[in-house]
């Protein structure tokens, strides 16, 4: 007979360690506990594994070097082993006073030298012998249950004592079976009061005869924050703008003469005014037949002496310093040093440095058949993609107005300018921005507005009702943004059917099942049919609660 070897985990209780020994096929079980194990602390506990071995036809040794579990192996009989190659024992103590108040004497006879010696033992059992007698030749002197197997000497000594010890029951077991069958009750009442006190709902659907009832209102819109006034026909309207940037490239074809003009100064010599003057800004001079204009003020000195030595002479001449530009480009306008420029004033004469700077070429520029072509080629904005976007920035419930959209092109921007040069193989550049509005209207006010107009539309207020306003699918048209204001027309469907009161619905319906309920309103006028839907299989009438009550009207 072969021995088998049961490892125990720290979190192990007793019912897994028995469930373990059940498990293993041999007849002999080491049991190998960790250091600190709680369900091998107990006496009760061990017992009931002594006890639960020896039902099952098995013998079982504790492979531990734990000195508190000696006492306890002691009381149940169960011989305990240092290692798996040492000699089991029944721990022999003095005496052990039990749970109960008795004694226990605990003999340890005929144990074998080791676990290995427990199979040898267990092979000279013969097949057909009752598990008992192998237990007992097996363990000899361990007795694994104290009531059922003691010697007759040792039943002489219990019957001395007083009556035999009781099994003590798993209180912890039975405690956890209490909570179980407390929690299941608590959890089944729970569940019966939701189901019969607050599941229990109803939803009355009443179909009703409608009448259509077209509105089409002239309105004013305003930006202005004001309530809606449906006798004065005015709304609340927000204004919303987005600006988009068209870019277009092109080639100029223009063509004309461009360059610099020449610069230089003259020399101004006073031989007329004794007191001293000022050249303004574009004063024209003249040589060769080429004009200069002034590009700043000067100040001319008065001349000193005789007028004749002045002319003659310079002698006494007041002087001042004139810069000047030419009047046109050209580099025929680079005139030399040394040349005596008219002034247009008597006895007042003017000599020049020399002129540098003129130029002159043919070049390419943007002309304005350049910039008309190119806009033509401009790419159109998307007007859905635009409309999306004017939608979402109009942040609220509001109605997308669309006959207000509208787009407003700024004026073309053309790089480089107008008649400006452009390098050889470059392209010329258009920018235009175009600004989109859009108005729209509040819903809100709008339900409000179309409430008002739906009930004085009504032929009888006290026999009729207004069902749905039709706001949702209302829109307004022929937008108009004049200097008196904005405007537009509001076009909805109303709904106007019987007044039926909801409470009145309530009332009659409450304790009645489905064919009560239905007879009952289906009596009213105007009234095409009704359908009761309760809030779970179980429920069969009408709840007493208004507010587990649902009234819904739609219309035919």
């Amino acid at each position: 007979m072969s021995k088998d070897v049961v490892y125990v985990d720290a979190e192990d209780d007793i019912t897994d360690i028995i469930g373990k020994v059940k498990a293993s096929k041999e007849k002999i079980v080491a049991i190998v506990p960790p250091k600190r194990v709680g369900a091998l602390q107990s006496a009760v506990n061990l017992k009931l594994l002594a006890k639960s071995a020896k039902a099952d036809d098995k013998a079982v040794v504790l492979i531990t070097g734990n000195r508190a579990i000696e006492p306890l192996a002691a009381v149940a009989k169960i011989p305990i082993a240092r290692t798996l190659q040492t000699k089991p024992e029944i721990p022999t103590v003095a005496a052990l006073e039990d749970e109960t108040g008795e004694i226990d004497v605990i003999e340890g006879e005929k144990v074998p030298a080791s676990v290995g010696e427990l199979d040898d033992a267990a092979k000279t059992v013969k097949a057909d012998a009752p598990s008992d007698d192998m237990n007992d030749q097996i363990l000899s002197g361990i007795d694994l249950d104290d009531q059922d197997d003691d010697s007759d000497d040792d039943k002489s000594k219990k019957s001395k004592k007083g009556k035999g010890k009781s099994a003590i029951p798993n209180f912890d077991k039975f405690r956890k079976k209490l909570f179980v069958v407390v929690a299941a009750v608590l959890a089944l009442t729970g569940l019966m009061i939701w189901a019969f006190v607050f599941a229990p709902k109803a939803t009355i659907t009443i179909k009703t005869k409608i009448a259509k009832q077209n509105i089409s209102e002239a309105v004013t819109l305003t930006t202005e924050q004001v309530k809606t006034d449906a006798k004065k026909g005015v709304l609340l309207a927000k204004k919303q703008q987005v600006t988009k940037k068209a870019e277009v490239e092109f080639v100029a074809t223009g063509e004309k003469y461009v360059g610099a003009k020449a610069t230089g100064r003259l020399e101004i010599n006073n031989c007329d005014s004794t007191s001293s003057f000022t050249i303004p800004v574009g004063t024209e001079f003249s040589a060769n037949g080429y004009a200069f204009v002034s590009t700043a003020a000067a100040t001319v000195s008065g001349f000193s002496g005789s007028h004749s030595a002045c002319r003659n002479s310079g002698a006494g001449a007041g002087t001042g310093t004139v810069q000047v530009q030419a009047a046109d480009i050209g580099d025929e306008y680079n005139l030399q040093n040394g040349l005596q420029y008219s002034t247009g004033m008597p006895d007042v004469y003017a000599y020049g440095s020399a002129m540098t700077g003129g130029e002159k070429h043919k070049a390419k520029v943007v002309n304005q058949g350049d910039i008309d072509k190119a806009r033509e080629g401009l790419k159109s904005a998307n007007e859905t993609e635009i409309k999306r976007e004017l939608t979402s920035l109009l942040t609220g419930d509001f109605i997308f107005i669309e006959s207000s959209l509208k787009a407003e092109a700024k004026d073309a921007v053309s790089v480089p300018a107008l008649d400006q040069e452009i390098k050889d193989g470059a392209k010329a550049k258009l920018t235009v921005e175009t600004v989109y509005t859009v108005y729209g209207a509040d819903r809100s006010q709008i339900k409000e507005f179309l409430v008002a107009k739906a009930n004085d539309n009504l032929d009888s207020k006290d026999e009729q009702k207004v069902y749905t306003e039709g706001a949702s699918g209302a829109y307004l048209t022929q937008f108009v943004d004049a200097d008196g204001g904005l405007t537009a027309r509001l076009r909805a469907t109303a709904e106007i059917g019987p007044k039926i009161d909801e409470q009145y619905v309530r009332d009659v319906s409450k304790g009645k099942r489905y064919g009560e309920v239905q007879g009952e309103l289906e009596s009213i006028s105007g009234v095409e049919s009704v359908d009761v839907k309760f809030s779970f299989f179980w429920v069969a009438t009408v709840p007493n609660n208004d507010a587990k009550i649902t009234v819904k009207f739609e219309s035919k």
